[in-house]
Order: C-alpha cells, then sequence, then structure tokens
C-alpha cells in the first residue's frame, strides 16, 4: 500500500469524529471500495440500473452507520456484510412488487434468497476467521466436483448466472438447478461438520 494513503481503521475513526459535518474522509472510503461493492451488488442482481440503485443504499447505509461501528472485525468486512444484506433485502423488495400476487412463486423465491445470504454469510465470515475457512475448505474437497465448482463460482468469485452458465457451458435453468443442489449439500454437509467440531 501507498505509505500516504490511510488505512481503513485510520479513515473510519476520522469518519467517526467528523461525519455528518465533515465527508472528506468518507469520500476517500467511497472512491476505494465503489467498484467492488459495485460488482458485488451486480452479481447478485443481473441488473445495472437495480445495482446502482441497491449501491446508493448501502453507502447511506455506512455513512449513517459508521458512527456505531465498533472495529470488532475489519471496515471490509463489514462493508461486505452491508452489502449482502442491503442487496438481498433489495431484491426481496423488487420481486414482491412484480410477484406479490403469486403467493407459491414468492415465498419459493424468499426461500433461496435466506439460502443465500446464508452462503453469502459463511463465505464471508471466513475472511475474519482461519478455522471457518478450513471448515469450508473440507466440505468443498468432499462435494463432487461439479458442486463444488458451481459453489466456488458463485460464492467465491461472485459470478452471476449468465456467468455461471457460460462458465459451465449449461443453460441458464441447468445451473441454477445444479447451484440449488450444490447448496443443499454444502449446507448439509457444512452443518453436520459443525456439529462434530462442537462435540469434540
Amino acid at each position: 500500500m501507498d505509505e500516504e494513503a490511510p488505512s481503513d481503521d485510520v479513515l473510519v475513526r476520522h469518519c467517526q469524529r467528523e461525519l455528518p459535518n465533515e465527508t472528506a474522509h468518507f469520500e476517500v472510503l467511497l472512491k476505494r471500495y465503489k467498484d467492488r461493492v459495485f460488482r458485488k451488488i451486480y452479481s447478485m442482481l443481473q441488473s445495472r440500473e437495480d445495482a446502482e440503485d441497491a449501491a446508493q443504499e448501502v453507502f447511506l447505509k455506512v455513512f449513517h452507520g459508521l458512527s456505531s461501528f465498533k472495529g470488532e472485525a475489519r471496515f471490509s468486512t463489514w462493508l461486505y456484510a452491508v452489502t449482502v444484506n442491503t442487496t438481498l433485502n433489495f431484491r426481496e423488495k423488487t420481486d414482491r412488487k412484480f410477484w406479490w400476487w403469486l403467493t407459491e412463486e414468492l415465498d419459493e423465491n424468499r426461500r433461496i434468497l435466506r439460502e443465500e445470504q446464508e452462503m453469502f454469510d459463511v463465505v464471508g465470515a471466513s475472511i475474519e476467521k482461519t478455522g471457518q475457512k478450513d471448515r469450508i475448505a473440507r466440505v468443498l474437497n468432499g462435494m463432487d466436483l461439479r458442486h463444488r465448482e458451481i459453489i466456488r463460482l458463485r460464492y467465491f468469485e461472485e459470478c452471476d448466472y449468465r456467468t455461471l452458465a457460460k462458465r459451465l457451458d449449461i443453460g441458464q435453468s441447468a445451473a441454477k438447478m445444479r447451484l440449488k443442489r450444490a447448496r443443499e449439500t454444502f449446507k448439509k454437509e457444512y452443518l453436520a461438520l459443525k456439529r462434530r467440531e462442537e462435540t469434540v
């Protein structure tokens, strides 16, 4: 890192003292992370217009939430969690607007949203926790190669469905179905391994 570039921790402390009156240090954080946040959101929403709207919500929450940020995790980890949760909520609100009269479809979509959030949370936590990272690696190594690959592409490389289909040379519907099965397998094996570790 450039020696003249302040660390995230330094910028956050400045922001906590200065916001909302002074925004110079917040703008540095915004510039540093805006592209990364947008890419993450776009991978989840697959719509540039929606991603731009959701990104504005994310940084508005960060602007107002920095004062209560305790620094128990890295700023980047906290921002990741804010980004994922805001995007999932954004997508649920959007889906509800278009599908409110189709209860069965809406319930299924909510279930998928919850499962997606769980997966992103599990992967995101591995950034901070070595044990979590090792547990994920053990589960993935024990999975079928096709399932392991689609989990890696979706939740680690953050590919959208179109990219998943292209990378795997299958249709988007087939990619969604394979991802669903892989996610279910991962969750089952992950929880089983976690329970075994906790009883040792």
